[in-house]
């Protein structure tokens, strides 16, 4: 007995450490994973469905209307049917995008789709389930129709909601150009009115609220005829900046200002967009490899962001660094994103060791490096 007793505590000496540094490596690993998978920058939906590759290289839609089942990895025909219920006359101010019909899917006859217009099946890290994604979802459902509750709230992170009934207001117009953006109107941030009458807004940002959510934001394009081409939906709390990335057009930086108030890598979202072909896109950038990647930034103690000039003269680049975590300790990976050769490109560093040089580089900075206690600005 005392010589088994003996072997269990050699073994047991053995196989500790290898759990320890096994909980180490998993558990950053799997915060990022999940950061990954709330910055998604489609997890809040446009309008538009999800075009064709040929559709979305010529830059005639947006990507941002991909479906969360789509970006798990599982195409909608994969036992996963989407669709709304009873689709009905669209909103007369809503865009063509907005008026398309999709054949009634498994949600059409649960009470989540009666009662909230949750009409759409999406699948997410925590399985297939009911909800809408967008202004676009709530237009579309019976309960629009009947009721008026046509605006989409968003009640969890993952970008799940249910439909409202209230009036969106605006708080920023930007002027449109032929010359310039390809189209003359009008680019429109229209908000609910409990987010707008939040002024200054908080540091803290919009959190999801189950029992009293607030409409998403609409980012929407008209023309000169206040007819609607193209709009997104973005969370509640949103503010957009102008600014010229030498694309040859205004590039738009929506960022959604988001609570963490516990959240390492989670906090204020910037996504890049710009006006091109009379639609709205979601910036997608090309990886040496052939790869897309899009232009989005996140400002939180794990992650920063700034514009900069790689030359004294030259357009401003995207720089995003986010700490990640390469066994056996912290790791910093920097990605560029710059526009050449016609369209938006990116190139990605990775260290295997944070050495705190990297982290004392030249700001201003949106969002700190948390691993060197540095406060997060404007956060």
């Amino acid at each position: 007995m005392t010589h088994a007793r003996q072997q269990g505590r050699k073994g047991w000496t053995r196989w500790w450490p290898r759990l320890v540094l096994g909980v180490v490596i998993l558990a950053p690993a799997a915060s990022i994973a999940v950061y990954a998978r709330l910055q998604d920058p489609s997890r809040l939906t446009g309008a538009a469905p999800a075009p064709s590759e040929e559709a979305r290289r010529d830059g005639a839609a947006s990507r941002v209307g991909e479906s969360e089942s789509k970006r798990g990895g599982v195409e909608p025909d994969a036992g996963l049917e989407r669709g709304v219920a009873e689709p009905g006359a669209p909103d007369p101010g809503a865009s063509a995008s907005e008026a398309t019909e999709t054949p009634a899917g498994p949600c059409a006859a649960t009470p989540a789709c009666r009662e909230d217009g949750m009409c759409r099946l999406l699948e997410d890290d925590l399985g297939p389930r009911c909800g809408a994604e967008s202004h676009a979802d709530c237009a579309a459902t019976a309960l629009c129709r009947e009721q008026g509750r046509c605006r989409f709230a968003p009640t969890g992170f993952g970008g799940v909601g249910r439909c409202v009934a209230t009036e969106l207001v605006r708080t920023q117009r930007f002027p449109l150009s032929v010359k310039r953006h390809g189209v003359q109107g009008e680019l429109l941030v229209l908000v609910d009115p409990a987010s707008a009458a939040r002024s200054p807004r908080s540091a803290r940002g919009y959190w999801p609220d189950a029992d009293a959510p607030r409409a998403g934001a609409a980012l929407t394009l008209r023309d000169a005829r206040g007819a609607v081409l193209d709009e997104h939906t973005l969370y509640p709390d949103v503010s957009v900046q102008i600014e010229d990335l030498g694309a040859g057009t205004d590039t738009f930086l929506a960022t959604e200002h988001v609570s963490c108030p516990e959240g390492h890598w989670c906090g204020p979202r910037t996504v890049f967009f710009e006006v091109r072909g009379g639609r709205l896109s979601a910036i997608f950038a090309l990886g040496p490899r052939g790869e897309e990647r899009p232009m989005v930034a996140v400002a939180s103690r794990g992650a920063r962001w700034k514009l900069e000039r790689r030359a004294r003269r030259g357009p401003r680049d995207l720089l995003v660094q986010l700490e990640s975590f390469v066994p056996p300790g912290p790791a910093l990976l920097e990605t560029r994103f710059s526009f050449s050769r016609g369209r938006y490109r990116f190139t990605e560093r990775r260290w295997p060791e944070f050495l705190p040089k990297n982290a004392k580089q030249p700001g201003p900075w949106n969002g700190a490096l948390g691993l060197h206690d540095e406060p997060p600005s404007g956060h």
